[in-house]
């Protein structure tokens, strides 16, 4: 049993104040370690909304809490349209971390109340002693959460046992891929920009517009060259059908984005790149492989993302569940809907 033990002082370090303050691996969040990869390349995607809100938490040994969140969306307090996760220290009381989460919630609240957001939205992994167990002490009879499920795959496995954990139709679209598909991949010089300028004009083809910034490509080329990512294009008979992007983040690849010819669905296009995908990101020195969400339990998903969480989910037989919570926003002078 945790002995009593005064709550530490901790202090708001509002947004523009983190520079010196940055989580380092000290800190946990679900899924993924700190990184400033992911947030180069989306704050591209949507730089024309993406103000950033982010704030945290210290105490006399310095930075305590660490929460990531923006206004790109534009009726919800969030993370670049994804659920707000916690980057918290490891060490502290469960009491501390009650004590912050409680301080946490009051600043989201009055983030969102200033930005005219209707709801907050905020990923907590599981019950277990930490800065989540503290959120769930203090919402779960309030709010009712939505489970969630990231496929993954564990890269120090080998070629064999990756494919083994994979759906049957999948082992069978990656051998048919390994036969038929011809994969191109980026210049290990790290110089060459050709498979990014293919891989954007695939992108803008296949959505019929062009949806992103340009400033999205080239964060996308940088990070493939610096080595914190991968690019793989898949061809058919001479033409490109598809293109695969993975970005690195401390130990973790993300499967980030992908395009395919919609007109070639009954050919397995993109099967072969992300086992490819796997395979390389191991030798960059990665250890899990994230495939994303599989999908909310939401009857109200549409078809579309419920087929997109099936054919990730083929590729494993590993995930992680967390809960998202949409939390409404109370009126300023209402009553404090966090306190039990």
């Amino acid at each position: 049993m945790e002995a009593a033990t005064p709550n530490r002082t901790m202090r708001l370090i509002a947004t523009g104040q983190l520079a010196d303050l940055r989580p380092d691996s000290s800190f946990a969040v679900f899924g993924l370690p700190f990184s400033d990869n992911g947030r180069f390349y989306y704050e591209t995607i949507s730089s024309a909304s993406a103000h950033d809100l982010s704030f945290g938490y210290a105490d006399s040994d310095g930075l305590a809490m660490y929460v990531g969140c923006n206004n790109s969306d534009p009726d919800r307090l969030s993370c670049f349209e994804s659920p707000i996760e916690l980057w918290t220290r490891s060490g502290l009381s469960i009491s501390d971390k009650t004590n912050l989460v409680k301080k946490m919630l009051g600043e989201l609240q009055s983030l969102a109340r200033q930005h005219e957001k209707k709801v907050i939205v905020l990923r907590t992994q599981d019950a277990s002693p930490s800065a989540e167990a503290s959120i769930l002490r203090l919402l779960t009879f309030k709010i009712a959460p939505v489970v969630s499920l990231d496929a993954f795959v564990d890269l120090t496995q080998s070629d064999e046992q990756i494919v083994s954990g994979m759906r049957s139709g999948h082992r069978q679209q990656v051998r048919w891929g390994e036969r038929h598909v011809n994969l191109l991949l980026p210049d290990p010089s790290g110089e060459d920009s050709t498979l990014c300028n293919q891989f954007q004009a695939l992108h803008a083809e296949v959505s019929g517009r062009i949806t992103r910034p340009q400033a999205s490509w080239d964060a996308m080329n940088a990070l493939i060259n610096r080595g914190h990512g991968d690019l793989i294009l898949s061809a058919l008979d001479g033409q490109i059908m598809g293109g695969t992007l993975i970005i690195d983040a401390d130990g973790t690849s993300y499967y980030a984005s992908g395009a395919y010819r919609r007109d070639h669905f009954d050919k397995p296009l993109s099967h072969f790149s992300l086992f490819t995908a796997m395979q390389r990101s191991r030798a960059r020195g990665n250890t899990r492989f994230m495939l994303g969400e599989v999908g909310h339990f939401d009857p109200a998903m549409p078809e579309k993302e419920l087929g997109i969480g099936w054919f990730k989910a083929g590729f494993t037989s590993t995930a992680s569940a967390s809960l998202i919570w949409t939390i409404p926003i109370t009126p300023r002078n209402g009553p404090r809907p966090f306190v039990r």
